[in-house]
């Protein structure tokens, strides 16, 4: 019998124009959660650029869960089963770019288009404080629109500078993003962690990007909402991108899409 030859899979950054010292790029991954083959490639995607940040930059990446989409596709029965060794500690999370978080009132339902669900601004984030478990954590959760990883300046999982950069972006969180929350209601969480997109990046000046992520050298936001994957980096990364074995769109590697390509029939492999 012969078995039909699969086209591969094309995951492909594409540059984020903005004027800013940042550089961005964003992945286009249609509706979360995703079907398990482009569930697997993305994955395969982002564990290539951690380690090529870890390796090049000396970067080493925490995890942080949007959890208002958890409970799809099992999420929450995931999490509850790890939860005693990811040691999670609970915030708040919004685009701080948007409208000010607030609570459901009645006009939101009485005024919500018919099969339209209201907006619900009481969005819980959550932070896998043991800091060794962020890449099994993700492993478990990719795909799902729901991870953000937030890379600090560290050697190791278990390095104290990396635990210090958490703390002083957990009290930086407080002072930036809070005072953007008018309600009452939200003022009183851990940290306040910055859900991002592609749309909200070029519609604010670059100083305040720059004051919302504080000590944060390189975002990286599966974005449930926005159906992408962004990626913000303090640095250029082409570097990163091709230790991570992505190749450029053009020679001229300024501002042009990276993609990796991966036969949608073989199980990756780093080997």
């Amino acid at each position: 019998m012969t078995t039909a030859l699969v086209k591969p899979v094309n995951l492909t950054l594409e540059p984020v124009l903005r004027e800013s010292g940042w550089h961005a790029y964003r992945l286009q991954t249609g509706a979360f959660p995703l079907a398990e083959e482009n569930r697997r490639r993305v994955g395969f995607l982002v564990e290539g650029l951690t380690t090529a940040l870890t390796t090049v930059c000396g970067l080493v990446p925490t995890l942080w869960v949007d959890s208002q989409p958890l409970h799809h596709d099992g999420g929450t029965k995931i999490f509850s089963a790890n939860a005693r060794a990811w040691a999670p500690t609970m915030g708040f999370c919004f685009d701080p770019s948007g409208e000010s978080p607030r609570p459901l009132a009645m006009s939101d339902l009485m005024d919500a288009d018919y099969g339209t669900p209201p907006k619900i601004h009481d969005r819980s984030a959550i932070h896998i404080s043991a800091h060794a478990q962020t890449m099994p954590a993700y492993r478990l959760l990719a795909g799902r629109g729901i991870s953000v990883l937030l890379y600090f300046p560290a050697s190791t999982p278990e390095d104290s500078g990396l635990m210090h950069a958490v703390e002083a972006f957990i009290e930086h969180s407080r002072d930036a993003l809070r005072p953007l929350i008018r309600s009452g209601h939200f003022q009183n969480f851990p940290f306040y962690l910055p859900l991002l997109s592609s749309q909200s990046i070029v519609q604010i000046p670059a100083q305040q990007l720059t004051s919302w992520m504080g000590g944060v050298e390189v975002y990286l936001h599966e974005s449930f909402d926005a159906e992408e994957m962004l990626i913000l980096s303090r640095q250029d990364l082409n570097l990163v991108f091709r230790a991570a074995h992505l190749r450029p769109a053009l020679t001229d590697e300024t501002n042009v899409p990276w993609t990796l390509l991966l036969p949608s029939d073989e199980e990756p492999s780093r080997a």
